[in-house]
């Protein structure tokens, strides 16, 4: 019965966390390794 809930929250409101959490994050990195190019040289 656990193993059902973890799934569906998964499917559910999980997956929208991770679709508008992923751009933020590779946005992020993306800056972080501008500063850190930029220092660099």
């Amino acid at each position: 019965m656990r193993k059902n809930k973890d799934k569906e929250w998964l499917s559910g409101p999980g997956l929208v966390v991770l679709v508008i959490m992923s751009p933020i994050v590779v946005i992020l990195a993306v800056q972080a390794l501008t500063a850190v190019y930029t220092v660099l040289h």
